[in-house]
């Protein structure tokens, strides 16, 4: 119906657009996700960029983690993040050749399960946008960042143990202010009355770089829970997710719980409430999902050619392969006993 005021002579009329009831106007919602990185990197780069990529929201903050990673030795990189002497030398080159090395946009740099399962590199500019919107991962040495986020190659655990200011014990310690800082700005930038939910779809030692009680306190807490037997499923669950949120536009936490997978693998079975941290006086949902027993093969399960990303191929394999090794090794060893 036409919304008509008259004054002086002139007759203003106030149409809501077709399909959108007028009252949806002034209210709105703001749905953030959070995802953890990968330690694989890829060249292969995003279907859509803009022009100029984005620069992440905490520069300040990531210039001083970068100063000191970059004074440690190669056997400090590798006493600390507990890696092989062939990555602990990739990432003191790395290091060393900061200035030099080539930019990429952080949806398209990191390839793990969940990045693959994302599958942002597929996405036309309508998705990837909304996914630039909407999604936040959490990084070791960047903070957080957006999918068209410029960064370096680089690999720091948020569980790393480097002390940047004096006080810390991780990096997750570190962040954890500056982090829910960031994601509170955004927060706040949202229209008056806009619904407010933060979903957690990252894992432990991700999340743990969140300080979740001081969030704004209308914003609405919601980790997503993944039963399965192999660790590399949930993985891909949480990726999976956060493309089933941007490309199927979902906005409520009704909509969350469609989530079904790729191919039908998971399924919700349920919900609770549980304080946002030990003795919080906020609460959080879980929503909870399982992976049925006869769930397909993932097809991202294959193993893919090793990138040749200057500056992030020969080691993103390396990274990526490294733990299968360990399991090789190990298997081997139980076998001769």
């Amino acid at each position: 119906r036409d919304r008509r005021r008259h004054c002086s002579g002139y007759c203003l009329i106030l149409e809501s657009p077709p399909n959108i009831p007028f009252q949806s106007l002034a209210q709105s919602m703001v749905l953030l996700l959070l995802l953890s990185p990968a330690k694989a990197l890829s060249s292969s780069g995003l279907k859509s960029v803009p022009a100029r990529l984005t620069s992440p929201v905490l520069p300040a903050q990531h210039a001083s983690v970068l100063r000191n990673a970059r004074a440690l030795t190669q056997a400090q990189i590798k006493s600390l993040m507990s890696i092989s002497d062939d990555l602990a030398s990739l990432n003191h080159q790395r290091y060393a050749a900061w200035d030099k090395a080539q930019t990429m946009a952080c949806g398209g740099a990191f390839d793990g399960p969940a990045f693959k399962a994302m599958n942002l590199k597929d996405m036309d500019k309508k998705h990837i946008e909304a996914a630039q919107e909407r999604v936040r991962v959490l990084s070791g040495l960047y903070g957080v960042l957006k999918p068209y986020d410029e960064i370096k190659p680089y690999r720091l655990e948020m569980g790393t143990k480097l002390d940047v200011n004096g006080t810390n014990k991780t990096l997750a310690d570190y962040w954890r202010p500056h982090v829910v800082q960031a994601l509170n700005d955004e927060f706040r930038a949202a229209p008056k009355g806009a619904q407010k939910i933060l979903v957690n779809a990252a894992s432990q030692e991700y999340a743990a770089a969140v300080d979740f009680d001081a969030l704004s306190s209308d914003v609405e807490v919601v980790t997503c829970e993944f039963k399965t037997n192999a660790s590399v499923y949930a993985k891909q669950a949480r990726g999976g997710i956060c493309r089933f949120c941007v490309t199927e536009q979902v906005e409520t936490i009704d909509g969350l719980r469609g989530f079904t997978g790729d191919e039908g693998e998971w399924k919700f079975t349920g919900e609770r409430e549980e304080p946002l941290s030990k003795g919080s006086q906020r609460i959080q949902r879980i929503l909870s999902f399982e992976r049925g027993a006869t769930a397909p093969k993932n097809k991202g399960n294959k193993k893919a050619k090793a990138p040749e990303a200057a500056g992030a191929g020969a080691g993103a394999q390396q990274e990526e392969d490294e733990p299968a090794k360990k399991r090789a090794r190990t298997g081997s060893q139980k076998s001769k006993k």
